[in-house]
């Protein structure tokens, strides 16, 4: 709180930030400072790829594993992270005057004035926001690498308490793999939410590194508003709610929450009724909904390609056209098959696929277990849907490959397409061998074929459809996972 001079009033008028309310729960809204001058000046910040239900898709659990997990959930960490001294004139609010102060504020501005100099009713006064103002386009990544740095030291802590080795860290871009003593724990944090999954860990040993988590946290001034899982209590070892999914620890399955399903449906239901106006802003919510619940079948996508040009239409009000219904409806009908098992076989064989103008070839090869479990483990860590060249180009040029089939092309198309249709081609020679429900290996060239069979759908029709070729056989053949590299 300042007393401003001219000059530094007009700039701090300039500067004043939009403070407004949103609802947060039941009992309590939140509050946003939206600072419009200072993200227009300041440069923008490294990209935070926060974790999202693709990752179940690439996790793999080996049979009879015991999982654990705790949550903990950090109370109003953009208002407890206290801004540098040199960063607070950046964001002032709105003038208020001595008068209008409460009595508690009225004190402590007299305390910090001269005892002569005490202040008219209608003296002006300058507030500043001392705490991370949650509409800053830095906040976001501020946060999230406090807590990144939170838990790489509770590891480092924990690490020296245990008299362990090195351990074996490497961070990916959504998540992070530990390995300690040959087991390992993902850790995931989305902002103030942290969750920590255990496979075949000791308690004991889980609840220290919750307990160094905890102790951090606290120190950086951060308090845990609520943890499913308090330092001295029990893990958790039946389900956990993580971002809209349920990880079942019994049986290793994670599935969209039943909130998030019936909330599909129902809107669903209320958009393809007989004469129902929406609005396109509508559409895109559930179309947001709907992705999220797909994430971890990305091949449910392909369903789905007039309703993206509903949702760029610009029209106030509109009634969906009948492939829009029909596109919709067959999502809701395949809402069952969300359900994603992280005990899924991973076949012993590996294919690599290549297309010309004129032929598209397969190769195989069955790789070491242990091989094929690092190149996994590797594009884990480096996370995204692409992985780098780096774990595939390695992996295959240590492999003795065979070929499989070379099959000559009857009519000219895009390289891209070709490509595409080799890769089905493979899938489905796969699919003969009789392993309903695994996850195939499958190393491409292809950027663009990676890429569309990875997000589930393309932009480009022809494309869509090979997509959707794909998704057919990977449904009939009981979901049958595949992982395209590059």
């Amino acid at each position: 709180m300042s007393q401003e001079s001219t000059e530094w009033q007009t700039i701090a008028n300039s500067l004043t930030m939009t403070s407004f309310s949103v609802v947060k729960d039941e009992k309590k809204d939140r509050l946003i400072s939206w600072p419009r001058v200072q993200n227009s000046e300041f440069l923008d910040p490294s990209k935070v790829d926060l974790p999202d239900p693709s990752m179940f898709s690439r996790l793999r659990i080996a049979a009879n594993s015991k999982l654990s997990a705790f949550a903990l959930d950090i109370a109003n960490m953009f208002h407890n992270i206290q801004l540098p001294a040199w960063l607070v004139p950046f964001f002032p609010l709105q003038c208020v005057s001595f008068g209008d102060m409460p009595r508690e504020l009225q004190i402590e501005v007299l305390n910090r004035l001269h005892p002569r100099r005490r202040p008219k009713q209608n003296a002006r006064f300058r507030p500043h926001q001392r705490t991370l103002p949650m509409g800053f386009k830095c906040a976001v990544y501020i946060a999230h690498i406090i807590a990144d740095a939170a838990i790489r030291d509770a590891i480092a802590q924990f690490q020296i308490a245990q008299k362990c080795p090195v351990m074996h860290v490497k961070f990916s871009r959504q998540s992070r793999l530990i390995e300690v003593f040959s087991r390992a724990v993902l850790s995931l944090h989305i902002i103030d939410d942290v969750n920590c999954v255990f496979l075949d860990w000791r308690a004991e040993e889980a609840v220290m590194l919750q307990i160094l988590i905890h102790g951090i946290f606290e120190r950086l001034g951060l308090p845990i508003k609520t943890a499913k899982s308090t330092p001295i209590g029990a893990l958790i070892t039946d389900a956990m709610k993580f971002i809209g999914w349920i990880w079942d620890f019994e049986k290793y399955t994670v599935t969209p929450s039943e909130e998030k399903l019936c909330k599909a449906a129902e809107l669903i239901r209320l958009m393809t009724e007989h004469g129902t106006e929406i609005s396109p802003t509508q559409l895109e919510k559930l179309m947001g909904i709907v992705t999220w619940i797909s994430m971890g079948r990305r091949p449910l996508l392909s369903l789905f390609r007039f309703v993206f040009t509903a949702v760029r239409s610009k029209r106030v009000s509109m009634s969906l056209a009948k492939v829009v219904k029909r596109e919709l409806t067959n999502f809701a009908t395949m809402l069952p098959t969300a359900k994603l098992s992280l005990q899924r076989p991973l076949w012993s064989t590996v294919i690599t696929t290549d297309a010309s103008s004129r032929a598209g070839a397969v190769l195989c090869a069955t790789p070491a277990l242990k091989d094929l479990e690092r190149l996994l483990r590797d594009s884990l860590y480096i996370g995204g849907i692409l992985p780098s060249a780096g774990p595939a180009s390695t992996f295959a040029k240590t492999q003795a490959w065979k070929t499989a089939f070379v099959h000559n092309w009857e009519r000219q198309s895009h390289i891209n397409l070709l490509e595409a249709e080799t890769i089905i081609m493979a899938v489905r020679w796969a699919a003969s061998h009789k392993i309903n429900g695994s996850r195939i290996v499958i190393l491409s060239d292809s950027h663009v074929a990676i890429a569309a069979f990875a997000k589930g759908r393309s932009s480009s029709p022809e494309m869509l459809q090979q997509a959707r070729r794909l998704a057919s056989v990977c449904l009939y053949h009981d979901w049958m996972s595949i992982l395209c590299m590059w």
